[in-house]
Parts: structure tokens; sequence; C-alpha cells
């Protein structure tokens, strides 16, 4: 990873339209090159003007050559920013990125609006209301009892993991309701069946435990988003033994236990309610018996009418 490294003044009077600038103008470049990852827009008062730093994060230095070109160094400033800008740095400064540490404090829904992100919502208009939202509390980060009914209701998932250079793969997970087990708070865990013996998610989670759990409730249009870290744990008979079901004829291989770190339920738009057989069957039930009373009713009254017409010929 390399930070991308620059700054610049403005008059204090023309620092908010640098600002709408890089918002409106470069961002959207910006995120359509592939191996960007991120900026911070840094600004602080110099003297009688405004000084800034902004940094740009690129998967590599290739990545960087796809925006700056063949002199990487050389600061890309447009005649826009000319325009506002007082005085500029002309060369750049790269930083390879060899370490990084996450204190754990940061708010559950940052995990989700990364920089990046927030930089979007920023120049199509969203921001605002979800840094409200933020303010009001965010995204969950402990398992409420709401969440664990409506978990203990799902009879399938799907499960999100990335490869550690960023290949992402979705596996879907069935079963019989509940078997997405809640341990606690802020642990989830599922038994692992043998299947088709890919291991795609295994061999994802060995060497990047984030992952992403997607649960759809489609008659009532919920769904709900956890984010978290996951890991494989084998050879854990006591772990095992309370996440198979007694009535489930299968043998568990491993489990899989994911520790999370927010979720988020989303609005019902979009979503097409649909329903399980064992959802739909006490309707079709009950329509089959009213059904069959309506025939045995049709039945009476067709005999009476035969009846009533028999007595008026022999009257």
């Amino acid at each position: 990873m390399i930070v991308r490294s620059w700054q610049g003044f403005a008059a204090d009077k023309n620092a908010d339209a640098y600002v709408q600038h890089l918002r409106k103008d470069v961002l959207s470049v910006l995120d359509g090159i592939p191996g960007y990852q991120g900026i911070q827009i840094l600004r602080r008062a110099v003297g009688d003007e405004v000084g800034f730093v902004v940094l740009t994060t690129w998967a590599s230095m290739d990545a960087i050559r796809r925006f700056a070109g063949d002199r990487p160094e050389v600061a890309v400033v447009a005649p826009t920013a000319r325009a506002v800008l007082s005085r500029w740095d002309e060369e750049v400064h790269h930083y390879e990125v060899v370490d990084s540490h996450d204190s754990g404090k940061r708010a559950p829904i940052d995990i989700a609006f990364t920089p990046a992100v927030k930089a979007i919502q920023e120049r199509k208009g969203s921001r605002g209301s979800y840094a409200r939202l933020q303010e009001r509390g965010g995204f969950g980060e402990k398992i409420t009892p709401d969440l664990a009914a409506f978990v203990a209701e799902r009879d399938s998932f799907y499960l999100g993991t990335s490869s550690a250079d960023g290949q992402p793969y979705i596996q879907h997970r069935g079963g019989p309701k509940g078997f997405l087990k809640i341990l606690d708070d802020k642990t989830l865990a599922f038994a692992d069946f043998g299947g088709n013996k890919q291991y795609i998610s295994m061999g994802n989670l060995s060497e990047n435990d984030r992952a992403f759990i997607f649960l759809m409730d489609y008659p009532n249009r919920r769904r709900l988003k956890i984010w978290g870290r996951a890991e494989v744990v084998e050879e854990d008979a006591a772990l095992l033994g309370r996440l198979i079901d007694a009535d489930y004829d299968a043998r568990p291989e491993r489990a899989f236990v994911f520790h999370v770190e927010a979720w988020d339920v989303n609005c019902p738009q979009h979503i097409t309610p649909r329903a399980t057989r064992e959802e739909i069957e006490p309707a079709i039930r009950e329509l089959e018996r009213r059904n069959e009373a309506l025939r045995k009713r049709v039945e009476e009254l067709e005999a009476a009418a035969d009846q009533g017409a028999k007595s008026s010929i022999c009257s």
C-alpha cells in the first residue's frame, strides 16, 4: 500500500472553493482508477491562508501511474485548482505503508463507511444524513434480543470472505432454522458439514479473517448485514456440541466462528416477498379445508335442488 502526499495553500476566501473542487471534480476521477483506495483532505489555518494536505492511498505505484502518468513524482494540479490556490508543491511524496494499527475505538459504522465511501457520500449529497445517523449511535455492535430472534428464524444466509489480495467470494449456507447459533452478544457460529471440498472460504479466512454475513427475511422484506472477523475451529467437540441439532442427520467436520463488529438492518425497498414451503403450507391447508367445506355445501344444495324438482314433477 502506498500513500501519496501533497500540499497546497489557498487564500481564506478561496479555501472552500478548493474543497468543493476536490469533491466535485477530483473524486469522480479517482473512483474510476483501479488501485485507488481512499483519500484524506486535511486543512489548517496558516496566517492569512489555509494550508491543505491531501493524502491518497493506492494499492501500488502502478496504480498511481494510472493517475499521474509516467512521472508520478510530479503533482497533478488541475486548472480549476490553480485558479483558487495561491501556491502549491510541484512535487509529491510517496510513502510505503509498513504497518498500521487499529485501536479498536472506531465507531462500528466506520467499518462500512471508510474514508473513500464517505468521500463519495459527500459528493453525492448523502453524507449529512449518515453523519446524523452516526451521531444517533449508527450501526449496532452487539447482538440484541431482536437481532437474536431474527437470526433464529433464518434457515440460510450468505457468507462473504476475501483472499489476502482482495479477491472476494460469496458462499450460500443453509440448514434447519436457527442453525446459525448465537454464542454470546458478540459471537455467532455454525457447524460446517461435508460439501464439495473446494474450501474457498476456509482458504480465504486462513490469510484474511475479515468476513461478512448477509441474511434475508423475504416474507417480511427485511435484510440484515453483519461485518466482523471469522475463524475456522477444528477438533473442538464441546463447541460442535453447541452447534449441531439433534434431529439433523449429518456429521459436522468443523465450526466457523464469527466475531461481530457491526451490523445494520436495511430498508425493504426492492425486496420481492417470497415464502418457503413450510411458511405457505398452513395457508394451503386452510384453503383446502375451506374448499372441501364449500364442495360439500354445493353437493348439499344440488341434492336439495334435485329433490325439489322431483317433487314438482310428481305433483
